[in-house]
């Protein structure tokens, strides 16, 4: 009966290793390669030219979308808490205690206010970023609002669009606020003291 060759290598110690160096010796006298080195080198070129083409497929591309946006038009960005510039001026405190009752949940500041990111993302990106860092949940990004120099993002308005609407010509970063969506019911600002004058008076005259 004969043995498989594997069997045969196992039984004789060397045996594998002498019949190879003399297939080698054999080819080489003559002249010519060895069919088990060319089989060899096959494999190793191909493993090679496969990992080469996994790194070449794993390598961000400027015209795919594995780049994430990293070769896109940057901008540079401040993002503040409103409420923070808010509560330190003056007669802040006594205003904040009165509405505490009704004043939404406060955010914090950003750990990393600076932040750099594509000209293309939009304010929603903005506050799902905000809502992840402080909120700790993206689907609480209709609870901030954006605002810039004063005036409220559209949540569609792409950075770039904001930069060239409101920051204009100033230096960056290009400077943000964000502050807790207020309740509408709760959100109308109390009458000032001419406006009261007024409404007295209007009682007044319409009494006589």
């Amino acid at each position: 009966m004969l043995l498989p060759s594997l069997q045969v290598y196992k039984i004789v110690p060397g045996l594998e290793k002498d019949e190879y160096d003399r297939e080698r010796k054999f080819y080489a006298d003559r002249g010519l390669p060895c069919p088990k080195d060319q089989v060899a080198e096959e494999e190793k070129d191909s493993e090679h030219q496969d990992k080469e083409d996994h790194e070449h497929q794993m390598t961000p591309d400027a015209n795919t979308n594995m780049d994430y946006h990293r070769f896109d038009e940057q901008v540079d960005l401040l993002l503040e808490c409103k409420l923070l510039e808010l509560a330190s001026t003056p007669g802040a405190m006594s205003a904040s205690s009165s509405s505490s009752a009704t004043q939404p949940p406060q955010l914090k500041c950003l750990k990393r206010k600076y932040i750099r990111c594509s000209s293309l993302a939009t304010v929603t990106h903005l506050k799902k970023f905000i809502a992840k860092k402080l909120l700790h949940s993206t689907e609480r990004y209709k609870d901030v609002d954006i605002t810039c120099n004063g005036e409220p993002l559209y949540k569609d308005h792409t950075l770039k669009f904001v930069y060239v609407t409101r920051w204009r010509t100033k230096e960056p970063p290009m400077r943000l606020q964000y502050v807790p969506k207020e309740d509408p019911v709760s959100a109308a600002a109390p009458p000032t003291v001419k406006q009261q004058q007024i409404t007295a008076a209007a009682n007044q005259s319409s009494g006589s």
